[in-house]
């Protein structure tokens, strides 16, 4: 089983996935392995997330953290979506250094988006 690493904004209730973690030959970790961004492209989309969310209540967590965390089902996260599926048409991403994502819904959308309003009004 793998065991993955996530940067959870608490302000934002918005989680990105870093992908599962990369040990060497002696264990040591040494990395993250995403299986839908390249190397580069996870580096360049965490830079960005930490740069935007760096006010908040952010924190760096594995897996057994997270799935304890008790309001983990109100966060979204952040995906990829194939560009020509009916998610991706009809939302509109955030992009992270070049790369869009798109925030994927823990709660009806109605809910959700007044939520992200509030959060946008109050940029901490």
């Amino acid at each position: 089983m793998s065991f993955q690493g996530h940067l959870v904004c608490h302000t934002c209730k918005l989680k990105l996935t870093l992908g599962k973690l990369i040990r060497d030959d002696d264990g040591k970790q040494v990395g993250f392995g995403h299986a839908k961004l390249t190397d580069d492209e996870l580096g360049r989309v965490t830079l960005a997330f930490l740069a935007v969310h760096i006010k908040h209540e952010l924190v760096a967590m594995g897996d057994d953290a997270l799935y304890v965390l008790e309001k983990l089902p109100e966060f979204d996260s952040l995906v990829i979506a194939p560009p020509g599926s009916p998610f991706a048409l009809s939302h509109t991403p955030i992009v992270y250094a070049g790369v869009a994502l798109w925030r994927l819904p823990c709660e009806p959308i109605v809910d959700r988006e007044k939520r992200i309003q509030d959060t946008q009004r109050d940029p901490t």
